[in-house]
């Protein structure tokens, strides 16, 4: 099926702006995500000039940096400091060429100078030269192996370049040698939400939220990660915290606008894109989330002209054209959808979204070749993706290969069980193919039965296995793919010898003791070959709430 793609958030870093803060006594410190800039003091002829090393004053500091600089009777150490300093003084004017040129100077009088390694490479991070970054922050840590700074900076960098496992060592080493550092913890989590661990993700946001509980940012940051598990409810809550702790940050209601969307309460996802867009009038994704939540009530004009609004704003982001290619689709015009998908394919490659709704569109008018070409890449590029097996399904049901189109849709179902339309296709055909559940013959009823049970011990990865396969042997089927890789825990019947092996669902926490609500297995009614195993439903009385 063609999918417009939920629209899902991107990584905003709306708290990477340096900001200036000074300290008591001789230093001046920038403190932010990416940047520690370092003002120092300067001894020369037995004195110390105090309008250059700790000015509040920026132009008095850049004046008298400057006559430094072209003292004749400073050492090249002194006038390092000089030129050191007078490029902290130019980047807290936001004049970073100049503060680029000031820190080269100082390295080219002293190659060993640590601080102005770690000032460039701030500079670097600002103008997303991130490759020179990760060269001065690694002749900085060469000087200062010790600089928690320099580690978390690092973090960031090889993070933007991609360096997930890199990223995610050099956070861990400036939260060892600071643990108050919750840049690096944002650096960390944004690492694990780029490798889709997004539990661990989770658990830095939090410390980042309980070191900085009055930052909006580590709310909104473990808000995208709860939104990646589909997780909304917690999602909105940190959303809320957020906007209570920054409510002038437009893309905290852009990101509310998306969550309302994906829990399918397009209006007030509208109010939330709207708030954002006051905030920002240029902000081109607050428009084309608008965009999608009209399209979900219908209204096709309007989400038009705001994905048009989208484009005119961000001309070469592909996503915009396969959200507005979805709209021709629903329009029936095929021939826009198609020039659309194309777009977003030749600014984006490797855009899997669009080569599955070029497929749908082709199918659609009858040229299934292409569609399954299209198809074919987009399973290549994400074989994650539910909708766009759905979409091979439906290709090779017009190209009259049944087998093929139910394995697509069986694995469709696996991958997002929410299909309806999908596991009605896969009904459909099976039974035009004879297929019955009952040939299967799989000895469980067709919808479960929900018990008491508590909690009595956790089970370990061999062991769960170990109670999975011996559960498939005695059925002679298969667990749902689904389920068979949750966590198992042991369940007892009060006032009963039963007992068995239980699936925990990743977002329901137990503790030994516990009662709970259990569903009994079932088979699974979108892959009738498959059974659905005992599942933990809900904790009914916490253990120590039973405790007298």
């Amino acid at each position: 099926m063609r999918t417009d793609g939920g629209l899902e958030s991107q990584i905003v870093d709306w708290g990477i702006m340096p900001m200036l803060s000074y300290l008591i006594n001789l230093l001046l410190v920038i403190v932010s995500l990416v940047a520690g800039f370092f003002h120092i003091q300067i001894n020369f002829n037995g004195g110390i000039d105090p309008d250059c090393a700790q000015s509040r004053n920026v132009d008095l500091a850049i004046k008298a940096c400057s006559t430094l600089v072209a003292r004749r009777d400073l050492n090249s150490e002194q006038r390092a400091s000089a030129y050191f300093n007078l490029g902290v003084a130019h980047f807290s004017k936001n004049q970073f060429d100049e503060a680029l040129k000031d820190n080269t100077a100082a390295l080219a009088l002293k190659r060993d100078f640590a601080e102005a390694h770690t000032n460039r490479a701030a500079i670097y991070l600002r103008q997303q030269k991130y490759d020179l970054a990760v060269v001065d922050l690694n002749a900085a840590i060469v000087e200062k192996p010790k600089d928690a700074l320099a580690y978390s900076n690092r973090s960031y960098a090889n993070l933007m370049l991609k360096n997930t496992d890199l990223a995610i060592s050099d956070a861990g080493k400036s939260i060892e040698l600071d643990p108050s550092n919750s840049d690096a913890f944002i650096n960390r989590g944004l690492a694990y939400m780029a490798k889709n661990k997004f539990d661990f993700a989770i658990k830095d946001f939090g410390l980042v939220v309980a070191l900085k509980p009055d930052d909006g940012k580590g709310y909104f940051d473990r808000a995208q990660a709860y939104e990646k598990l589909k997780q909304f409810d917690r999602a909105l809550a940190d959303l809320e915290q957020a906007a209570k702790h920054a409510p002038d940050v437009p893309d905290i209601y852009n990101e509310m606008g998306i969550v309302l969307d994906n829990q399918n309460q397009p209006d007030a996802a509208i109010l939330q894109f709207a708030r954002a867009i006051t905030l920002n009038p240029k902000f081109s994704d607050a428009y084309a989330g608008r965009g999608n939540a009209l399209h979900h009530k219908g209204q096709l004009d309007e989400a038009m002209a705001d994905l048009n609004t989208a484009i005119g704003l961000a001309p070469n982001f592909a996503g915009y054209y396969s959200y507005r290619g979805s709209i021709f689709d629903d329009k029936k015009d095929y021939q826009n959808a198609i020039a659309d998908d194309d777009r977003a394919v030749a600014i984006d490659p490797g855009f899997a979204m669009a080569y599955n709704n070029r497929c749908w569109v082709y199918a659609h008018i009858d040229k299934v070749q292409q569609a399954l070409d299209d198809c074919n890449r987009s399973i290549q590029l994400d074989p994650q993706s539910g909708e766009t097996f759905d979409s091979r399904g439906f290709v090779y049901e017009k190209l009259g290969n049944t087998d093929a189109a139910i394995a697509d849709y069986k694995q469709a179902l696996v991958l997002a069980p929410d299909l309806k339309p999908t596991a009605e296709a896969l009904q459909r055909l099976e039974s035009s193919a004879g297929i019955k559940p009952q040939d299967c013959k799989l000895a469980v009823p067709s919808s479960p039965e929900i018990k008491k049970m508590s909690v009595s011990y956790f089970l370990s990865a061999d062991d769960a296995k170990t109670a999975a396969d011996t559960v498939e042997k005695s059925l002679g089927a298969k667990i749902s793919p689904t389920y068979a890789d949750w966590k198992r825990v042991n369940l007892v019947e009060n006032n009963s010898t039963f007992s068995t092996s239980a699936a925990l669902p990743p977002n329901l926490t137990v503790n030994m003791g516990d009662l709970v609500d259990a569903s009994s297995r079932y088979r699974d009614p979108n892959l009738p070959c498959n059974f659905i195993p005992w599942i933990v439903v809900a904790v009914v009385t916490p253990a120590l709430a039973k405790t007298p």
